[in-house]
């Protein structure tokens, strides 16, 4: 509003104050430079104001300043009357007019009255004026689409009659029936551009007002989102269809693994099998004392070859295994130091033959150390066979073996050739070869970095060409570096020396000829599909067993169940039914649970090994096996059972949880005590009745109480009555005919003749000792 001295002054309706803006930009001007003559609203936001010896200027109501005008001098003391469609402003002093000499406003502008937007009602929510007059763009909510707006034309002075339209995005002219109020429902997201005109009554535009407004979409219905929203949805197809696809992969790698896995396995039976032949003809010719020198050298070297052949099978199958995550570490207590020490000692002979200076540095520790044997035997048996191959004659060789810090420190250092910075890359690379006139196929160091890397340490080389080469081993040896399951059971252990122990305790039994037509002569079952196999197996055991042979696991339960054999040897690998399927029939069955089973197999290691003490085998030996060790296991097994024989025929009532058995064997044992409960005494009772009631023929009970008891059928039954018998006599004072009637003796001669074979004195004499 203009003021006399105090300059511009606005009064604001919502906080209901003055706010005071001066005119005084000169210093020159000294007198009535803050009072304002006149205003005239130009628009919204624009003034044009005449102020006392400054003249004319455009006040902004928005940035609270002045924009000066070029004013002639007669005119900075008038009073303005009007503001022309041109844009130029008419005064008046005095009673003259005048005219300013340019337009003080755009040329554009041909309206001398604005329209004021009073009001902004959007969903009720009423926006402040300074919200719409201040910005050139209204944001409105996701939910605003609703908007009241209230407007009116600025008048000067009077003017009827005037009527107002709108449209929206330039689209077709609506007359607003309401007067100074428009409405707007159910307005579509996006950018409005809102124009309202009014006009007077000839339709000439007296002014036009135009406000931009954008009406936001809920988030579901942005482009941004729905393109996300198909974006996310082709990134799923997408991650679904490579789900997919590397399910698939998956399976097929799985597949191939397994088949992978089935081929080394069945390779390594094809090739421990013959390897069982060969060695196994080359140990009983090595035997022999009178060997020829030449000849002994000969078996010697083919029995050296044949075990090298066999240590690139487990190489191979041990690769196969970490690929497939097979191989898993089997921890456990023992001391490493001694353990490398006996390892490293053992290359001796082959260190001297090609003259090395070998020297080996085992530095005792007290500490208490875990690992596992076998890929600490493995890792130190490569690395030193490597060690001394690539070392020339006469040259030098250091192993080195020291606990640390929790830590085991191996190294072998050894002169030679030595590697570049390339071959010390490339060295631990599968089926590399630094040499390719050198034997071997390249798998042995790379077995030792990945059996290393599994056992949780590090390996390193480290060399000097035409100087020497250090390979060095780091493994963790603390308990608390490994996790429960990698840790393993001692009782299903392979340890190194099982089969070096065996083979030293085996003592060359002196040949002796049997006559197999001695029905006393306990009976072996072979199974096996190999010919070559049974033929040589039989050989081993044929003056000492009746031989059975069958070649495939459903034979051999068939043979068994025939002729109920005092010992099974069998393969594993065999067609129509393996040797697991084989263990499983017969320990469950009560004809032939009782009977020790040893399989055979070219599925080295522990995993292997207790799946098959798990179906009740009773022994697990790897081909290719020593004769001797095989000899050794089948006696200590015969051993056992002899045992168990006399344990059971001291018995009167058997008591089969007082031995380890099976629970077939504990069951048949307590329905045969049954059935001697209820029929002992009677003299009818024979070894035909006895047989039916327990459901097997008289050949399979006879053989199956020869095995338990050592006794036949007829045997059996008498001494489980004369043991009736002796037990009345000591707790009954029966006469003695009357006991031996009581037990089922018809013949009391014969009765007293039976009981004095068996204590050495008649029925009156044993009574007389209770």
């Amino acid at each position: 509003m203009p003021t006399h001295g105090l300059g511009m002054v606005e009064f604001n309706v919502e906080t209901k104050q003055f706010s005071r803006f001066e005119t005084k930009v000169h210093e020159k001007w000294s007198r009535a430079d803050n009072v304002i003559r006149s205003a005239i609203p130009l628009s919204d936001s624009t003034l044009l104001v005449n102020v006392v010896n400054l003249g004319n200027a455009l006040y902004n109501r928005h940035t609270k300043k002045y924009e000066w005008l070029e004013t002639p001098e007669p005119m900075k003391d008038g009073v303005f009357l009007n503001l022309d469609r041109s844009g130029f402003v008419w005064a008046s002093k005095r009673g003259r007019i005048f005219r300013s000499t340019q337009p003080v406003v755009k040329t554009t502008q041909h309206f001398k009255h604005s329209i004021d937007i009073s009001s902004f009602v959007a969903n009720n929510v009423l926006k402040s004026r300074p919200s719409i007059e201040g910005y050139s763009t209204i944001d409105l909510k996701e939910g605003e689409r609703n908007v009241v707006l209230d407007f009116s034309i600025s008048k000067p002075y009077v003017l009827d009659s005037i009527a107002y339209k709108y449209r929206l995005n330039s689209e077709k002219w609506i007359p607003i029936k309401t007067e100074n109020v428009l409405s707007l429902f159910d307005l579509t997201a996006g950018k409005k551009n809102l124009t309202i005109q009014a006009l007077d009554e000839d339709k000439n535009v007296l002014a036009v007002r135009e406000l931009i407004f954008i009406v936001h979409q809920p988030f579901y219905q942005s482009i941004y989102f729905i393109g996300s929203c198909v974006l996310f949805l082709l990134i799923a197809i997408y991650l679904l269809g490579r789900y997919s696809m590397f399910k698939k992969t998956t399976k097929k790698l799985q597949e191939l693994d397994k088949a992978k896995s089935k081929f080394f396995a069945n390779i390594s039976h094809e090739f421990r099998t013959p390897l069982t032949l060969i060695s196994g003809p080359i140990q009983q010719q090595l035997k022999k004392e009178k060997l020829d020198p030449i000849e002994r050298a000969n078996f010697e070297m083919a029995q050296r070859n044949s075990h090298k052949l066999l240590s690139l099978v487990d190489q191979l199958l041990d690769l196969s295994k970490i690929e497939t995550g097979n191989l898993k570490l089997k921890i456990s207590q023992q001391d490493v130091i001694s353990f490398i020490g006996s390892i490293a000692d053992s290359f001796t002979y082959l260190a001297t033959e090609k003259k090395i200076n070998y020297l080996t540095y085992i530095n005792k520790t007290q500490a208490i150390t875990w690992f596992d044997k076998d890929i600490v035997e493995k890792v130190v048996v490569n690395l030193v066979s490597n060690a001394i191959k690539y070392t020339p004659n006469k040259g030098s060789m250091v192993c080195n073996a020291t606990v640390k810090e929790n830590e085991l420190h191996f190294v072998v250092k050894n002169t030679g050739k030595g590697l570049t910075k390339e071959e010390e890359v490339k060295v631990f690379e599968r089926f590399y070869q630094i040499n390719e006139n050198k034997e071997g196929i390249g798998i042995g160091l790379a077995l030792v970095k990945e059996l290393v890397s599994l056992h949780k340490g590090t390996i390193s080389v480290e060399s000097i060409p035409n100087e020497w080469t250090v390979f060095t081993v780091t493994l963790p040896i603390a308990k608390k570096s490994f996790s429960k399951k990698e840790f393993i059971d001692d009782s299903i252990a392979i340890s190194r020396s099982e089969i070096g122990n065996s083979i030293s305790e085996y003592k060359e039994e002196q040949a002796v000829e049997a006559d197999k037509t001695n029905v006393d002569l306990p009976i072996l079952l072979i199974v096996d599909d190999n010919d070559d196999i049974r033929s040589y197996v039989e050989h081993i055991f044929t003056k000492r067993y009746t031989i059975v042979k069958a070649k495939n696991g459903k034979e051999g339960i068939e043979q068994a169940i025939v002729y109920i054999p005092d010992i099974i040897i069998s393969d594993i690998m065999m067609p129509v039914k393996d040797g697991v399927e084989l263990c499983n029939a017969l320990k469950s069955d009560e004809r032939t649970s009782h009977i020790p089973i040893v399989l055979l197999t070219a599925k080295a290691g522990d995993e292997n090994k207790l799946e098959g003490i798990k179906t009740g085998a009773d022994d697990y030996i790897t081909k290719p096996f020593h004769e001797g060790v095989l000899k050794e296991r089948i006696n200590k097994l015969i051993e056992v059972r002899k045992k168990l024989q006399s344990r059971y025929s001291q018995e009167v009532i058997l008591r089969p949880k007082d031995v380890t058995i099976t629970s077939v064997e504990e069951q048949f044992l307590s329905r045969m005590q049954k059935v001697l409960d209820e029929n002992l005494v009677e003299s009818s009772f024979s070894i035909e009745l006895f047989s039916q009631a327990l459901g097997m023929s008289r050949m399979q009970l006879h053989r199956k109480l020869k095995a338990l008891t050592g006794l036949s059928a007829s045997e059996f039954i008498r001494s489980q009555r004369l043991k009736l018998a002796a037990q009345l006599l000591k707790k009954s004072d029966i006469n003695v005919s009357q006991v031996g009637y009581s037990v089922g003796f018809n013949d009391h001669a014969y009765f007293s003749k039976c009981f004095k074979e068996m204590y050495h004195c008649t029925p009156n004499e044993y009574s007389k000792k209770k």
